[in-house]
């Protein structure tokens, strides 16, 4: 990861699923996660014992995640900016997750790196067309997940951006039952926030 640290293009993400060994060998004392809180609690302590700095997503007690890449015990998948799967690794083994990433390129036209991930989104979202062929137009048939990916990304990631409301609203009228809760509770605290703000500001 710090080989690839100047590349606003990539992003490195731990996606933190069941124990594999709970209850075996040297994790004799640690218990499979029953609740979501709890699964939280103990990537939070992997992260801490292992100094890691790195983004985790926590994945449901379902590990939806095995169900769309499958149930590999530990695998990697580069996504490209996209969405497509670029390589999928069995094992995620340093070397091989090194030669899987793809090369930065340079667009023959404008000399430039494409943009990161993130520009892309915004983009992808606010008008539908791709930084890598502006003629070309995204739509998202059969691809909402696709597309509440984008949303729940940029909303988590933009948290001062003037359109996160609006992508919290998509979120939170549509897709999985969880989702829709999240985006909820964000809204909730976002509009608790303001509501504070406004009571705590200097009246003239």
């Amino acid at each position: 990861m710090k080989k690839h640290a100047d590349r606003a293009d990539l992003r490195f993400v731990i996606v933190y699923q069941r124990e594999p060994h709970a209850r075996q060998m040297a994790f004799d004392g640690t218990l499979q996660p029953k609740a979501d809180a709890e699964r939280v609690a103990l990537a939070k302590k992997a992260l801490d014992e292992m100094n890691l700095d790195v983004d985790v997503w926590i994945d449901d007690l379902g590990d939806s995640s095995r169900a769309m890449f499958g149930d590999l015990p530990n695998w990697a998948v580069v996504v490209l900016p996209d969405g497509k799967i670029h390589a999928k690794l069995e094992w995620a083994e340093p070397e091989k997750l090194a030669k899987a990433i793809p090369e930065r390129k340079v667009s023959p036209s404008t000399g430039k790196a494409p943009v990161a991930v993130d520009q892309y989104f915004l983009k992808a979202i606010t008008t539908g067309t791709s930084d890598w062929n502006p003629k070309a137009t995204i739509d998202f048939p059969n691809g909402k997940h696709q597309r509440q990916v984008m949303l729940a990304h940029l909303a988590t990631s933009h948290t001062k951006h003037p359109d996160r409301r609006v992508w919290l609203r998509a979120l939170a009228a549509d897709g999985p039952a969880r989702q829709r809760a999240w985006a909820k509770h964000q809204l909730a605290d976002e509009s608790r926030q303001r509501a504070t703000s406004n009571a705590l500001a200097p009246r003239r």
